[in-house]
This record gives structure tokens, sequence and C-alpha cells, in this order.
């Protein structure tokens, strides 16, 4: 009785495990159909739920193609990335095509030109080791065509740093002359003050006051030279009266009458 039950657990458990493994297989034989029929989206559904049974290198392999296949390079760099090294060269030397192929298309979306010389330099590396591991015409095509684009990408980076250079060049040149300019206008400008003080002469001081400090100079000048007038006809006739007055009060004195002068005429 012991070893039926024993048997039947064990056939049981051997039954789970084949069912185990036939869902595993099931479903990436499905997902492989649908990618091969282009229908990439069911193709990562059924990829996905046999990674889930059991993740092994080759569901992240077809997780990657499926990734890439629908534009998710990032995705599929991850999934090929995160594969272990094996033995098997044929599968390596695919694993390394399709990384070289995924970094190309990477660094094709990246707008910043650094990057983008980072991701087809790392494209490059990926298919010199898929042909060190076997020579073939379509990764040599593939690294022949990325190593083009490379080369050309880098002239134009040095050109572009080149004219940023002669920009900036002659942009700082252009400040300097501006800034020494600027420097010879205010030491002329500073001479010119200082003749100025130097001399005692400033120039018309008119020219420093306001329309109605003129206004105001030219009432109280005219006010002056009225005032002077006034006064200098005043001074000439009174001048003319004292003169008169002093004269007469002189030979109207009674002194003069009993002077010796006056006793010098004969008394007939």
């Amino acid at each position: 009785m012991k070893k039926k039950l024993v048997f039947i657990v064990c056939f049981l458990l051997f039954f789970a495990f084949l069912l185990y493994v036939f869902f595993i297989v099931y479903n990436n034989n499905l997902g492989n159909n649908y990618y091969n029929k282009k229908d990439y989206k069911k193709a990562i559904s059924y990829h996905q739920k046999s990674n889930n049974l059991l993740k092994n290198k080759y569901s992240q392999y077809n997780l990657g193609l499926d990734n890439y296949k629908l534009g998710n390079y990032e995705k599929a760099k991850n999934f090929f990335e995160n594969i272990q090294g094996g033995n098997n060269k044929n599968f390596n030397q695919k694993l390394f095509f399709n990384l070289g192929n995924t970094f190309f298309y990477l660094g094709k979306k990246e707008q910043d030109i650094n990057n983008k010389v980072k991701k087809w330099e790392k494209s490059l590396e990926y298919f010199a080791k898929s042909l060190a591991i076997q020579d073939d015409k379509k990764t040599q095509e593939n690294y022949n065509y990325v190593k083009k684009k490379l080369d050309e990408l880098k002239r134009e980076k040095e050109e572009s740093e080149k004219e940023i250079q002669e920009k900036n060049g002659e942009e700082n040149k252009q400040k300097e002359k501006t800034s020494s300019g600027s420097q010879e206008k205010g030491k002329e400008e500073k001479g010119k003050i200082s003749d100025t003080n130097n001399s005692g002469k400033s120039g018309n001081t008119r020219d420093f006051l306001t329309q109605e400090e003129e206004q105001y100079l030219e009432g109280y000048k005219e006010y002056l030279e009225r005032n002077q007038k006034e006064n200098q006809m005043y001074f000439n006739n009174s001048s003319e009266a004292q003169t008169d007055d002093i004269f007469e009060s002189f030979f109207n004195n009674p002194f003069f009458d009993n002077s010796s002068l006056g006793g010098n005429e004969k008394d007939w």
C-alpha cells in the first residue's frame, strides 16, 4: 500500500513537472509564431508568460527581440544585457549582433552629439565581438555602416567645436575692442575736464545755468544799470547845488564886510 502511494505521488509530481514544462514550451512557441507573423505585441505577451514560468537566457533573448522590433530599444538592451554569457558560440554571436543593432538605434535617437558618439562606439564593440566569434557578411556590413556614420559624426563634431571656438574668439576680440575704445574715450573726456580745471576757465558760465536763472540774472543786471544811472544823476545835481551854497555862504559872510580889505577903500 505504501509503495502504491509513493508511486502515485511520484507520478503526480512527474505529471505536474511535465505540465509545467509543457506550458513553458507552449507559451514560448506561441510567442515565436506571433513573432514570425510580425505581431510583436502578442509575441511579447506569450514570451513573457514563458519567462514568468522559467526565467532563462532564451526567454530573455526572445523578449529582447520582441521589444527591438517594436522600437523599445532601451528595454531590448536591458533584456539582452541581462543574459549571462555561456559556451554556446552560435547563441553569443547572435546576441552580440543584436546588441550592436540595438545600440546603433539608441544612438540614432540621441539628441546630444556626445551621447550619440558613445552609443555608436558601443555598437561597434558588439559587432566586433560578434565577428570575433564568427565571420558574418551581414554583421560586417552593419559594422562598416556604423563606422562610416560614426566617422562622419566625429568630423561634424570637430567642425562644430571649431566654429564655436572661432565664434567665441571673435566675440572676445570684439568685447576687448569695445572695452578698449570705452577706456580711451574715458581718458579723453577726463583729460578735457582736467585741462579746464587747471586753466581756471570753464567756458561760458551761462552754459551751466538754467533758463530761469539766466532770466533772473538779466533782470538783476538791468536793475543795477538803472540804479547806477539814477545815482549818477543824483550825485551830479547834488554836487552843483552844494558848490553854489558853499560859495554863496562864503561871500555873504559878515566877516568880510568888516575886514581890512573893505577898510582900504577911501572914504570921500
